[in-house]
């Protein structure tokens, strides 16, 4: 097969394969695209939620009583480790400044 001939190839299969990718979005949109099963998707999503947040709170419950923490409670910790690092960044600042100050006078 000569190099030109493979090329059209490609291009034709190329081309069809474009064809059938947007036959089947059309497909998928017509699918969906009613007025019913939005309302459903709607309806089904608010139950889903609402169990979610049940699901969640007998958890933290559960937790609570097993003494393990719960994922607020590691990302509350984890927000005051780093309040915690910065802190201790801004004192250790403060102490070489200090230290600074300190050999100065003693060189000065």
């Amino acid at each position: 097969m000569e190099h030109n001939e493979q090329v059209e190839l490609y291009k034709a299969i190329k081309l069809a394969g474009f064809k059938v990718e947007q036959e089947v979005n059309n497909w998928i949109k017509d699918q969906i695209n009613h007025k019913k099963l939005v309302e459903g998707t709607n309806i089904a999503g608010k139950y889903y939620v609402h169990l979610m947040k049940c699901v969640q709170n007998k958890m933290g419950h559960l937790l609570c009583h097993l003494n393990i923490p719960s994922k607020n409670d590691v990302t509350s910790i984890g927000k005051l480790v780093l309040q915690v690092e910065e802190k201790v960044d801004k004192v250790e600042d403060q102490v070489l400044l200090l230290q600074k100050k300190v050999d100065d006078l003693k060189n000065g």
